[in-house]
């Protein structure tokens, strides 16, 4: 799906959101969040691509480095975080949408404890 496609699919439903959004509140939420979940789907393909480059990056330095999973996992929990903590808010839960963003750095901090831990050995390898 295009970006021009994603895009008119987006304010199609937004437009339809707001319509209905005075009469049936409740179904112009369920509008936006199957919009929202149908243009998420629709860019994950696109990962692949991304995944691709960041093995043939892997493979051009000529050696296994550990962090390149642990990169992609923290870029993980931050789109989803980041995508599920806009659904909740767009439905008005904004106490919801902001624990999803806690729980998200928290993931991030737990997921990226090995290259904190790596930068640390290597600073004081490096101190006299």
């Amino acid at each position: 799906m295009s970006i021009f496609q994603i895009a008119i699919f987006g304010i199609s439903a937004a437009v339809l959101s707001l319509v209905l959004k005075k009469d049936n509140a409740a179904f112009a939420i369920v509008i936006s969040v199957v919009a929202s979940v149908i243009i998420f789907l629709a860019v994950v393909p696109q990962l692949s691509g991304i995944m691709d480059l960041l093995n043939n990056i892997t493979a051009a330095i000529n050696t296994d480095i550990p962090f390149v999973p642990i990169v992609v996992k923290i870029l993980g929990i931050a789109y989803i975080s980041e995508f599920s903590a806009q659904l909740i808010n767009d439905a008005g839960e904004t106490a919801i949408a902001s624990k999803i963003e806690l729980a998200g750095k928290i993931l991030i901090m737990t997921v990226s404890a090995p290259i904190i831990f790596a930068l640390v050995n290597q600073v004081i390898i490096m101190l006299p």
